[in-house]
């Protein structure tokens, strides 16, 4: 669980006006890689707006500086999915096939005007 919380407050200091999605997912992906867990790519955060679940995805992996670039105003759902073991969720793995602990934090947050 902390780790998981770390990858969420880690990927919570990427939301600044000027950095991209990407930067919040590289952050996620660091931090739990560094200690020893695989990051889920099947399930992602998302933005938050006039419905709950909005465009851009918020995938908890990736590249810095790629994808869209935070601006004042976007609000974003950050969820941080790790597991023990290999980076594949429960629902991506065949019948008989061992399934590693999966643990999720999440908050929603926006970026401020200066």
């Amino acid at each position: 669980m902390d780790v998981t919380q770390e990858c969420l407050m880690a990927g919570i200091a990427q939301m600044r006006k000027g950095n991209h999605v990407g930067d919040i997912g590289a952050a996620v992906q660091r931090h739990a890689e560094a200690h020893g867990y695989g990051v889920v790519r099947e399930l992602v955060g998302h933005g938050v707006g006039r419905e709950m679940h909005e465009e851009p995805h918020v995938p908890n992996f990736g590249q810095a500086g790629t994808g869209m670039e935070m601006r004042p105003g976007l609000v974003l759902a950050i969820e941080p999915m790790i597991t023990q073991g290999d980076r594949r969720s429960r629902s991506s793995r065949t019948a008989g096939q061992s399934s590693p602990q999966m643990v999720n934090s999440q908050r929603t947050s926006s970026i401020r005007s200066p």
